[in-house]
């Protein structure tokens, strides 16, 4: 069979599906791959404990999903969802902010 049929397994058959609409960003909102970036981030914001680096890294990681999407199938994403969906809420907003949260919980200095 064709690698296509993999990706197709993987990511379903609709995972470009660009318009941007409510049923879209509710799928993208619940995806495993949402979950992800805000765990990560979240994590990478305890260990490094800066904003800034942080907010760097992110778009960095995310400018790099974006140039390897031809290599690895499950970068292959809309425009808004990798820059409003993963870069500003998972990363960002969500990840990145709870983890600051957390560490002013535990009085951890930044």
């Amino acid at each position: 069979e064709r690698p296509t049929t993999v990706v197709t397994e993987t990511l379903g058959f609709d995972h470009l599906t660009c318009a941007l609409n409510y049923e879209n960003v509710k799928r993208q909102l619940f995806s495993i791959w949402f979950s992800a970036h805000v765990a990560g981030w979240w994590a990478k914001m305890l260990m490094l404990r800066d904003l800034k680096m942080c907010i760097v890294y992110s778009s960095m990681f995310e400018l790099t999903e974006l140039t390897l999407q031809f290599l690895v199938p499950e970068f292959q994403e809309c425009w808004w969802d990798s820059i409003i969906m993963d870069w500003l809420i998972a990363n960002t907003l969500v990840g990145m902010l709870l983890g600051k949260l957390t560490l002013r919980v535990l009085n951890v200095s930044e």
